[in-house]
């Protein structure tokens, strides 16, 4: 019963531990596919939502300040084409004077940049970007969007950020005759994307996951107080995915990053998947998901409680049942045992209390089996001992004369294979009753019996308890002495011989008996079988018997 306790134990065990791994499992499961997976995306939406919202909002800028920066390319390419080559000093004072019958508000300056045909800003009134070679620093856009210009032809970007001061600049191109492209570029108030900024910080504040959000222009260079970007997030910022979709990072710990690339979508019937323009906002996004994980966690603890402390009550429950059914069992099993020792006692048969119908049912079968196997044990009792009587008479009609009582030459037989394997000295005699043929014919072979039982009533009294005689047939007997010296062996039968000759019949006073014998010994050092040593004493006896003729 304690095998059967502790295998329930182990299997409650097992059963626990595999529910608890299984609630783990499915509870993980649904939390990232109903949970975490929407969650994560909302707010990745959500985030890019409020950004593209925002770059919506930047359009009304460029419906006011695109036709600007068109009529001041058209002015300053007409100049040029005119007049060939102007000093930087005349092309400043051109853009001044048109700039001043123009009124726009948020207009701080006007830079004009002529860039060559291999990409390079040769010259410009704004220094910090000479020299800078654009074919270099945003190739996919110069391969894209300038260098495909056809003299004479425009293009009029929206709202961007100027690549290395991330200034709100509109920028404008027109490819001259001579090859070369006319660059102007707005310089905006930064005044009207400080709401941007502001707004960020408020979103990061009120959403319960985003922890913060980070923008950057195309060279990494940070908005207002944002911190400076690394080596492994701006590689990250550089992935192709960064532009198309999006690049996850996995901080651990339920956290991530978030790197987005958005390209401005002011401008329609443009597809700008994979062209990284200078104007380009890089949003950082740091994502928290520790109040989820913990509530997943949580969850997973109650789960596995509830799983635990049922299974345990299950346990109980079970271990109660088990206790109310193993109780009577171990007493039947006791009772059946002892049944097994002494099937007649009579203490055997104490009945078992059980309050299970179906143990009571099966205590009442036993008493029923111990009732039938009693009565077949009295049945093979009697068969048993009526049996070993047959066997004993059997014994006697297999291996003892029936005249003399003696063993006879089956028995013999099979003492020479017992005696082969035996290490004592044997002492072979050969006997056999002289005249006995005449006794038969004289007296009759009622008397010659009656000689025959003398002859076995005299060895039996005369030799050791060790010794064996037989009647091997006729008037022939054998007799081996064990562990005894050939000059003891023939004392023996002198005294048998002596005692034959005092032996009287009443009804016949003239008869006598008279034994012829021969000797042989046999052990296991002679050389010779027993059988050999056997044929040697019975020509030893024929010998004697000739000589008392």
């Amino acid at each position: 019963m304690k095998v059967i306790f502790e295998r329930l134990f182990f299997t409650t065990t097992l059963i626990v531990v595999g529910t608890i791994l299984v609630v783990i499992l499915l509870v993980d499961h649904f939390y990232r596919k109903y949970v975490f997976q929407p969650l994560f995306k909302d707010t990745v939406t959500f985030v890019s939502s409020y950004i593209d919202q925002w770059q919506r909002t930047v359009k009304a800028f460029d419906a006011s300040y695109n036709p600007i920066v068109r009529d001041l390319l058209n002015v300053l390419a007409s100049e040029l084409e005119t007049y060939g080559e102007l000093s930087d000093e005349q092309i400043t004072e051109i853009l001044a004077k048109r700039l001043e019958t123009l009124s726009m508000q948020y207009i701080e300056r006007v830079n004009w940049y002529l860039i060559s045909p291999s990409g390079v800003i040769e010259r410009t009134n704004y220094a910090t970007d000479l020299g800078l070679n654009i074919a270099s620093a945003v190739p996919r856009y110069w391969t894209a969007r300038l260098e495909p210009l056809k003299p004479g032809q425009f293009l009029i970007e929206g709202l961007s950020f100027e690549y290395r001061t991330n200034l709100p600049r509109i920028y404008g191109y027109r490819r001259l005759s001579s090859g070369w492209i006319l660059e102007i570029g707005l310089a905006l108030d930064p005044v009207i994307v400080t709401d941007l900024w502001e707004s960020v910080e408020e979103l990061t504040h009120n959403s319960r996951y985003v922890k913060r959000i980070s923008l950057y222009g195309a060279s990494f260079a940070p908005f207002g107080n944002y911190p400076p970007l690394d080596d492994e997030e701006k590689r990250y910022f550089s992935k192709q995915e960064a532009e198309n979709d999006f690049v996850i990072q996995n901080l651990g710990g339920s956290r991530y990053k978030i790197y987005k690339n958005w390209i401005p979508t002011t401008q329609t019937g443009i597809d700008w998947s994979g062209k990284s323009a200078f104007f380009t906002l890089r949003v950082l996004t740091v994502l928290d998901f520790s109040e989820a994980e913990s509530m997943k966690k949580t969850l997973i603890v109650l789960l596995s409680s509830a799983v635990t402390a049922g299974m345990i009550l299950s346990f109980w429950l079970s271990l109660g049942v088990f206790r109310r059914i193993s109780k009577p069992i171990k007493d039947t099993l006791q009772e059946i045992e002892q049944f097994q020792r002494s099937p007649f006692a009579e203490s055997s048969d104490h009945a078992v209390e059980a309050s299970i119908k179906e143990i009571s049912k099966l205590q009442e079968s036993i008493q029923d089996m111990k009732k039938q196997i009693r009565d077949q044990l009295t049945s093979l009792y009697l068969v048993n001992r009526n049996l070993r009587e047959d066997i004993e008479r059997y014994k006697l009609d297999v291996f003892i004369d029936p005249l003399t009582k003696l063993f006879n030459r089956r028995f013999l037989m099979q003492c020479l294979e017992d005696l082969q394997k035996s290490t004592s000295n044997i002492v072979i005699c050969f006997l056999d009753i002289d005249s006995f043929k005449m006794i038969n014919d004289t007296y009759g072979h009622y008397v010659g019996d009656m000689v025959l039982k003398a002859l076995a009533e005299v060895l039996r009294t005369e030799i050791r308890k060790t010794d064996l005689a037989f009647r091997i047939g006729g008037d022939e007997f054998v007799v081996f002495f064990v562990d005894l010296q050939i000059q003891e062996a023939q004392q023996v039968i002198q005294r048998i011989e002596n005692k034959l000759a005092s032996v009287e019949f009443e009804d016949f006073p003239g008869l006598r008996i008279s034994v012829s014998h021969g000797f042989s010994q046999w052990s296991q050092g002679f050389g010779i079988s027993i059988e050999e040593a056997l044929k040697e004493a019975d020509l030893e006896m024929y010998k004697n018997k000739s000589q008392k003729k």
